[in-house]
């Protein structure tokens, strides 16, 4: 656990997940880290991203409160993982958090699916209020101010991340996790269903692709607005859970 005496940090955490996405997004960029998530102490235990709110609902994403089970598939009892610690005043701790506030407060915010897939052929493109945990966590790295950017947030590669994050390093290794724990997540929902909502998800990205291109994608100070949908839960002023 951090050193309460001194400045706080924000950890930023890649995983090597094995979901099906993850494997897709895996072969097509060589990257064994397919997912991106920010924790608060040095616990880690409690994870914030913005990624999808079941295992059953891949398209249907927003700001997710994660543990470490969520990153690991039954039978499995352990993940790889790469760890950064950053320190941060605390202006600026505040503002990452309420960032991720105003993400919770606005349920027009959906998963930017097209860029994530696309990655390696078109470096990232924003969409209007869209993410993943890429960019999501692309912006908190921006916030901190720990390191210069050459691109935008949303353009970096997980591997152009660490690359940046280098000196920052706290953990590389095999972290401990129980897959029964996931089922804080996981929900029912029949066939028909979730195909009507992962259409009506694609849907509405290519509308807005299309209709809303030039938007941008960030929510203020002048920033770009790009976020993507909905909230599971506010920020409590506690890690996760």
């Amino acid at each position: 656990m951090a050193d309460r005496r001194q400045d706080p940090c924000v950890y930023i955490c890649f995983m090597a997940t094995m979901t099906t996405i993850a494997k897709i997004s895996r072969r097509i960029s060589g990257c064994d880290y397919t997912h991106i998530s920010i924790a608060f102490d040095g616990k880690l235990e409690d994870f914030v991203s913005f990624s999808r709110r079941s295992a059953n609902t891949p398209l249907d994403a927003g700001i997710v409160w994660e543990r470490r089970g969520d990153y690991v598939q039954p039978g499995q009892t352990s993940y790889r993982t790469k760890i950064y610690r950053i320190p941060v005043g605390r202006n600026d701790l505040e503002r990452i958090k309420e960032l991720i506030r105003d993400y919770e407060r606005d349920p027009e915010y959906m998963f930017n699916i097209f860029s994530m897939v696309t990655m390696t052929v078109f470096h990232g493109f924003s969409i209007y209020k869209t993410e993943n945990c890429m960019s999501f966590v692309g912006r908190i790295i921006e916030m901190t101010g720990a390191v210069p950017f050459s691109k935008p947030y949303y353009k970096y590669l997980p591997e152009e991340f660490m690359a940046l994050l280098d000196r920052y390093e706290y953990f590389d290794g095999r972290m401990p996790a129980d897959s029964a724990d996931k089922n804080h997540r996981e929900r029912r929902i029949g066939f028909w269903r979730k195909s009507v909502l992962n259409a009506g998800i694609l849907l509405t990205l290519l509308y807005r692709m299309v209709f809303k291109a030039g938007k941008g994608s960030r929510l203020k100070d002048g920033d770009e607005n790009h976020h993507s949908g909905g909230c599971e839960r506010g920020y409590s002023g506690r890690s996760g859970g």
